[in-house]
């Protein structure tokens, strides 16, 4: 976010932050998803970063790995609306309904303006798929809960929506 870039403006700074307060122990950027991940990584070892030292910019997609069990608070949730952009991004969202569902999500969002939702299932280290081809909903319904990180491949640009309402 903004905020947490006027306080934290590269990598280094934020491992340091971050690992002090909650034992994170490597923070990876993610630049591009498709045809295949391209990221840039810092790890904590010892007293010390090391990798590459990425400036921070809003927006930023970072996946974060913490030495033990750990919560990182990253604030509030307001359960906004959303505005998905058309082709593959990734998000996070904090309000998810229970027992809400990937195939619940293409339906919502209409199978024709959805090719795929993903989710990394963090205890199997398995990604979870479901997507949609020739109109017919494939793959698995898979459980999103309600704090989430998803990837999504979307045909349209959607929004305003909130999960749980349709579009």
């Amino acid at each position: 976010t903004e905020g947490m870039i006027a306080n934290q403006s590269d990598a280094y700074s934020l491992i340091e932050l971050w690992n002090t307060q909650a034992g994170v122990e490597e923070i990876t950027r993610y630049t591009a998803l498709l045809p295949q991940p391209v990221a840039d990584t810092v790890t904590w070892s010892g007293s010390a970063p090391v990798g590459t030292n990425f400036a921070l910019e809003a927006g930023d997609f970072l996946w974060v790995r913490f030495n033990d069990a750990a919560i990182l608070d990253l604030g509030q949730s307001t359960c906004s609306d959303l505005n998905l952009a058309a082709g593959v991004s990734a998000f996070s969202y904090a309000c998810f309904p229970d027992e809400y569902s990937a195939y619940q999500l293409i339906r919502e969002l209409g199978a024709v303006n959805i090719s795929a939702v993903r989710a990394l299932d963090s205890d199997t280290g398995r990604w979870q798929v479901a997507l949609v081809r020739e109109g017919l909903i494939l793959g698995e319904d898979f459980r999103i809960p309600n704090v989430a990180v998803l990837i999504l491949d979307l045909n349209t640009s959607i929004g305003p929506w909130r999960p749980g309402e349709a579009p």
